[in-house]
């Protein structure tokens, strides 16, 4: 076929990324006014009773971050509690020596877990079983937090603006330090502000008729199982993470059931507040998302497939054009429009890290992050299709 056959599909293809691009920043602009960040709570002595939320958090080889990061949540005077998921490393012995420092930590040692059940649904579920106040918040033990937000966070369960009843979820500031955590990690906010309206989670489209709104609801459902508040009525109602013991996205499909079962769903951006570091080494991010990036999609074979083509045409044909272009130069129609729609995704790039507080200058890093993703969903699909599974922590997930 010669070059100039295929001009016109790529400049129409071309089109379609700039419109594509203009689009996504447009809805990205309107969600940002619904992705706020968690309240301010005037300190009263109505808000400062501490007895109205328990932290649940499960610990599978977390040492470290526990010896760091733990102290915190119990200085709150809040009730803690941890399930050391059968950990080999030096958990157990970290847990000892915190639980002589604070009186509210409780440890749980995991019993065997159940055939059918993935390992953090079933720690979660003890942990669950164990609180006694009316809210309870799983926290992943990577997560931290600034100076003044837990004691405000407790704050807002103790004051009369808390909500009766619900799921709170906050998106923490993920932490990227080393290339690849800045190249890959940021596209999981991007996917998040670009594809979902946040706004939806809360009251229906005024286009929508009620009747296919209380259908549909569910699929307007995000949440970042780093940090989840659950009212315990509503963790009850919809059956805790005994319904997810075998998804591998639990927090999504918890989230599902919220609102399919009428309870409120609030996420809020932890910008400033709330901090994690996802994965630390290149291997970690590869297994990581190999686990859950398939299972997002609700392995839908065929959504999986169209997203993979609509990121290759949008963010990756445009520099690839430009590329190609050194040595054979396109009509200027097509060298343009590559140009505008490369310019666009970095710019739109450039909005999202700063509002995520995220190096500025990487955005052209973009393109390579989606390179990276479509990679891993070859991979995965390949995997899938030889029925090989993904390891996690030790354990084999099947995909």
């Amino acid at each position: 076929m010669p070059i100039d056959s295929i001009y016109p599909i790529v400049e129409n293809l071309l089109y379609v990324a700039v419109v594509a691009i203009l689009v996504s920043w447009g809805h990205y602009l309107r969600n940002i006014f619904d992705f706020k960040r968690f309240p301010e709570v005037e300190p009263t002595q109505e808000s400062s009773d501490t007895s109205q939320i328990t932290f649940c958090i499960p610990a599978r080889n977390e040492a470290h971050n526990l010896q760091k990061h733990l102290p915190q949540f119990c200085a709150t005077g809040a009730e803690v509690i941890v399930v050391d998921d059968e950990s080999t490393d030096e958990t157990q012995t970290v847990l000892q020596e915190l639980k002589r420092q604070f009186s509210t930590l409780t440890i749980i040692h995991s019993a065997e877990r159940p055939a059918g059940w993935l390992g953090k649904s079933w720690a979660c579920q003890q942990a669950a079983s164990h609180a006694t106040t009316p809210w309870i918040c799983f926290v992943d033990a990577d997560v931290w937090c600034s100076e003044t937000f837990l004691d405000r966070f407790v704050r807002y369960f103790g004051s009369s603006s808390a909500p009766k009843t619900g799921l709170i979820t906050i998106w923490p500031q993920q932490v990227v330090k080393s290339f690849w955590e800045v190249v890959v990690i940021p596209h999981v906010y991007v996917a998040l502000l670009t594809f979902l309206p946040i706004r939806y989670q809360r009251r229906k489209p005024r286009w929508m008729p009620p009747g296919i709104y209380s259908r549909v609801a569910p699929e307007f459902a995000a949440a970042n199982g780093q940090w989840m508040t659950f009212h315990k009525d509503t963790y009850q109602s919809i059956g805790g993470h005994e319904s997810v013991r075998t998804r591998i996205v639990e927090d999504v499909e918890l989230a599902k059931r919220v609102l399919h079962s009428g309870h409120p769903l609030t996420m809020y951006n932890g910008v400033k507040d709330v901090y994690c570091r996802m994965y630390q080494t290149p291997h970690q991010m590869w297994n990581g998302f190999m686990k859950n990036f398939f299972a997002g999609f609700g392995y839908n074979v065929p959504l999986f497939l169209f997203m993979g083509i609509y990121h290759a045409v949008v963010y990756l044909l445009p520099p690839l054009v430009l590329l190609i272009g050194v040595v054979f130069p396109p009509p200027l129609p097509i060298f343009l429009s590559a140009v505008l729609a490369s310019f666009l995704a970095i710019l739109y790039r450039a909005t999202v890290n700063g509002r995520q507080q995220w190096p500025i200058l990487s955005s052209p890093l973009h393109f390579l992050g989606v390179l990276w993703f479509e990679a891993l969903a070859i991979q995965i699909l390949w995997n899938t299709a030889r029925g090989k599974p993904t390891e996690w922590k030790g354990r084999k997930i099947e995909l």
